[in-house]
């Protein structure tokens, strides 16, 4: 295992023709330079034409469902089945901004799994994670060289260009090396 901001240091120029980054990873970048060094470090493992992927929250419909909740530091409680027929989990989230202006927040997530009988565990889930915009990142893979960037939204299980005026939960960041 390395830091992904360090690829270099474990692996050689042009060891891949593909880096992904799922499951909004890409947010545990806060810092600017963070993902810009991390970019940087994706860019050098991969082969010319190679295709790096990531998806994180869109922070517009973050932020508006924030709002939706009633403000920050409010909890919002939900339930889904669990993986197994025999469970349930109910999740409880709350959120908070810590730097309205970058997209930077604070989410605590207890995660109650619930078995028939009413055997019960719990788990407290506890990030800051900071939202990028379509925007910050094609600006910043353009500026690092890569020779591709685009944004493709993907909600309610389906891949959508951004300028069709559909509502767009999630991001999928692409660049071609």
């Amino acid at each position: 295992m390395c830091d992904a901001r360090e690829l270099s240091k474990v692996f050689s120029e042009g060891s891949f023709d593909a880096v992904t980054m799922f499951f909004t990873s890409i947010a545990y970048m806060r810092e600017l330079n963070d993902l810009i060094k991390f970019l940087k470090s994706v860019k050098y493992v991969l082969r010319g034409g190679g295709i790096f992927v990531a998806d994180s929250p869109n922070p517009h419909e973050f932020m508006f469902r924030l709002g939706s909740w009633g403000g920050e530091g409010r909890c919002a409680i939900w339930d889904v089945e669990g993986s197994e027929k025999d469970e349930y989990l109910v999740l409880t989230d709350w959120k908070e901004m810590v730097d309205w202006v970058n997209c930077v927040n604070r989410f605590k997530r207890l995660i109650t799994i619930v078995k028939e009988g009413g055997i019960s565990r719990s788990y407290l889930v506890s990030d800051t994670l900071r939202l990028y915009t379509a925007t910050e990142f094609k600006l910043i893979v353009d500026s690092i060289g890569f020779s591709e960037s685009k944004v493709i939204c993907y909600s309610g299980g389906r891949l959508l260009e951004p300028s069709n005026g559909s509502r767009c939960s999630r991001l999928l960041f692409i660049a071609t090396a």
